[in-house]
């Protein structure tokens, strides 16, 4: 999907279709942080419910990935989305 809006893509329409998606962006030159935007990226990842994020920019190519959390005789257990990756 495609907003070409520089300020970022409204994804709010899709409602809980992004639940459990991976998806991926691009970040202008002009406009990146070399990193994840934390009034943006972060909070739509963890409001909408993707499993992973990515995004690309002239320099870096980053990724967030949610931990699958279960909960097995009170205890909690992350479980990581791939191998070797950070989870939050």
């Amino acid at each position: 999907m495609t907003d070409n809006n520089p300020r970022g893509v409204d994804c709010s329409y899709l409602g809980d279709k992004l639940k459990g998606s991976y998806n991926i962006h691009t970040h202008p030159p002009d406009t990146t942080q070399y990193s994840f935007s934390t009034d943006a990226d972060i909070p739509a990842a963890f409001s909408d419910g993707t499993a992973i994020m990515e995004a690309v920019d002239y320099k870096y190519r980053y990724q967030l990935c949610r931990a699958a959390l279960r909960l097995n005789n009170g205890k909690l257990y992350a479980k990581q989305c791939r191998k070797n990756e950070t989870l939050l």
